[in-house]
C-alpha cells in the first residue's frame, strides 16, 4: 500500500488519528493490509505524508 494511491478522505482520517492503535483499526476497517514494516512505523509514531516527508501520529 502506497499512501499516494488513498483516497484523500481517507488520508485526512489518517492525519486526524491520535494513536498508532487507532491508525491501525483505520486501516483495518479500510481493508488495508500492512506490512511489517509499515506496523514497524506505526508503533514508532511516525507516519509518511504524501510528498514522503516524515512526521508523526500527531501531525507534525
Amino acid at each position: 500500500m502506497d499512501i499516494k494511491d488513498l483516497n484523500p478522505d481517507i488520508i485526512e482520517l489518517a492525519k486526524a488519528c491520535k494513536s498508532s492503535e487507532e491508525l491501525v483499526a483505520l486501516a483495518t476497517e479500510q481493508g488495508q493490509e500492512l506490512t511489517d514494516e509499515q506496523l514497524e512505523v506505526i508503533a514508532g509514531g511516525a507516519w509518511y505524508d504524501c510528498d514522503g516527508h516524515e512526521g508523526n501520529v500527531g501531525g507534525t
